[in-house]
């Protein structure tokens, strides 16, 4: 039987539309779980984690920039206490 005939094969034609209903079933799970996992992610704290990351990108490339302005604002703050 040639590709074209098997294709058009009744008992062929089943197979395949199985096929794409567990496909299709898959997909439509694996999309339903992202959306439970998002879901989460947007907890109460989100917003805290959002700005702790914005807060850890801007300092990490500055980290010792960062380090040395911290030393001297505690060395400045340490000569008036």
């Amino acid at each position: 039987m040639t590709t074209a005939a098997a294709l058009l094969h009744p008992r062929s034609m089943a197979l395949s539309l199985a096929r794409a209903d567990r496909l299709v079933l898959e997909e439509t799970l694996a999309l339903l779980r992202h959306v439970q996992h998002c879901e989460l992610a947007r907890s109460r704290w989100f917003v805290l984690s959002c700005l702790s990351e914005r807060v850890n990108g801007y300092l990490a490339p500055r980290i010792i920039t960062t380090l040395a302005a911290a030393l001297a604002l505690l060395w400045t703050a340490s000569l008036y206490v």
